[in-house]
């Protein structure tokens, strides 16, 4: 359940009338001024209620207004996952977007929540997020990239526009792992799961979703001393079967003790066949088992 509410917001007034040179714009700029100001208008904030609570989302576009929309029947494996947490524990969201599961995880189960989301648009949204729901003090968003290595280099967006999502560090490559031509390369830094924890700059997690879009591989690459770490509890991963080195993700999961369940892998249709959320958890029976019963039939892959 979402609704919408406009804020209006006092235009900006002015008494200034530009010179001829000031005048001498270009058509695209004249455009991207008035886009400008009509946003600086009105705002939208949507609210996602959930048991005599909501979620405040900012939605300055319909691509987010999709987002609000459709919370409760994208992934809602990932809702459940989320609702096993404790309020003690600690949830790291690697590849956040503007936020919805980070807040949803520390609203509703009290969480601390550590964000992380290189794309700026969706950095600045995230934060906002944050701000109307006051969720300061309960979780933080870091504009980083996780990768296996500590670099400095660009993210490849797909699109510049709040919301979206399908971008890469360092490669241009697509969520297929095929070339694509960006619409904006965007400076970035990355740094490893590994290295923050090892400096003490994050403490270790009990849960981590890791959904970036195709270099899920490589953030577990750089994990690979977090994933031996008995406190680490479950990870959601999303994978796409089609990638060789996502399938050999199960094998490094199974590796360090993890394993997940067979009935919670649907595959997907359209250009997202055989991208699918796999949720791993530890030996002995996790709080995910526990919690469904459908978790007992255990992979053998």
């Amino acid at each position: 359940m979402c609704c919408i509410t406009g804020v209006l917001q006092e235009p900006i007034a002015s008494n200034h009338f530009p010179s001829y040179t000031e005048m001498r714009l270009t058509t695209f700029s004249i455009v991207a001024i008035d886009l400008l100001c009509e946003k600086t208008i009105e705002e939208q904030i949507a609210t996602i209620a959930f048991n005599g609570s909501c979620i405040l989302v900012a939605v300055p576009n319909e691509m987010i207004l999709w987002r609000v929309e459709t919370f409760w029947d994208k992934e809602p494996d990932t809702l459940r996952w989320i609702e096993t947490f404790k309020p003690d524990d600690l949830f790291i969201d690697i590849g956040a977007n503007i936020g919805l599961y980070s807040l949803y995880a520390a609203l509703s189960r009290g969480v601390e929540t550590i964000a992380f989301e290189p794309e700026s648009l969706n950095y600045a949204l995230l934060n906002k997020n944050i701000f109307l729901n006051r969720l300061d003090r309960k979780m933080k968003a870091y504009s980083l990239a996780l990768s296996n290595e500590m670099a400095l280099n660009a993210i490849h967006l797909s699109l510049f526009t709040a919301g979206a999502a399908c971008h890469n560090f360092k490669e241009k490559f697509d969520f297929k792992h095929e070339p694509f031509v960006p619409q904006f390369s965007q400076g970035c830094f990355s740094m490893t799961l590994d290295s923050l924890i090892e400096q003490q700059l994050i403490p270790v997690p009990q849960y981590i979703k890791i959904d970036v879009d195709g270099m899920e591989h490589k953030i577990l690459e750089g994990a690979k001393q977090t994933m031996k770490n008995a406190a680490v509890q479950s990870v959601l991963v999303e994978l796409n079967m089609n990638l060789l080195s996502h399938r050999q993700v199960i094998e490094f999961m199974k590796e360090n003790n993890f394993r997940c369940s067979r009935s919670q892998i649907q595959q997907s249709e359209g250009p997202f066949k055989e991208v699918v959320n796999y949720i791993f958890f530890r030996e002995p029976k996790s709080e995910w088992e526990r919690c469904f019963s459908y978790a007992s039939k255990i992979s053998d892959l």
